[in-house]
């Protein structure tokens, strides 16, 4: 359960005004590589659908991913205990992975229960404009079963919107947490349905 409250902390203050600590410098950067990438010229190539790819694999597992070349590798300063952390700045896009092994839980617990657990401490958070529902999805190139959902809401009058994925493989949990502005989601929709799509094992 330790990253799941990690991540709805991490999540939350990355996005508050009064962020503190590690999580200020990952906005920090963020800002930063947001305004090289625009000065730049970069980042309006990789935006969209279908660009160049580049791969990661996870430190972690064997999980990779493949992602658009606008975007950039991080390590640890989105959240400390993501495996993968890839984001392009300049297009408020976000994306992080987590793992946690199904031998920490509980016989029975399984993806909806894991999936639900995040959901209930991250809307005590924030103001939720948009409630989230639990959805059947499809996870990686072999479309293996898996659960996800959306929602969008506002902390400290910053609104920003999720999409999460959540699937159990070979024993493991993976998360997939997806962010960006409301202005700038619908554009990055596609990409995170791209990056998931792609996963390996």
């Amino acid at each position: 359960m330790k990253k799941i409250t990690l991540l709805i902390l991490a999540i939350l203050v990355g996005f508050s005004l009064a962020a503190c600590g590690t999580m200020v410098k990952a906005v920090e950067k963020a800002v930063s590589d947001k305004q090289a990438s625009e000065e730049n010229g970069e980042g309006e190539d990789g935006g969209e659908a279908g660009a160049a790819l580049q791969t990661i694999t996870s430190a972690e597992s064997s999980l990779t991913l493949s992602f658009p070349k606008a975007w950039k590798v991080y390590h640890g300063e989105l959240h400390d205990d993501a495996s993968i952390e890839i984001a392009n700045p300049a297009k408020e896009q976000y994306m992080i992975v987590l793992e946690e092994s199904a031998e920490d839980f509980v016989e029975g617990f399984n993806v909806d229960d894991y999936l639900e657990i995040f959901l209930e401490g991250m809307v005590e958070g924030i103001d939720l404009e948009v409630e989230p529902v639990i959805q059947p999805a499809k996870f990686g190139k072999d479309g293996l079963d898996a659960r996800q959902a959306r929602m969008s809401g506002a902390v400290d009058s910053i609104k920003v919107e999720y999409f999460l994925v959540c699937a159990e493989v070979n024993g493991i949990f993976y998360q997939v947490i997806a962010w960006s502005l409301p202005s700038r989601f619908d554009a990055a929709k596609p990409l995170y349905d791209e990056v998931i799509a792609s996963a390996t094992f």
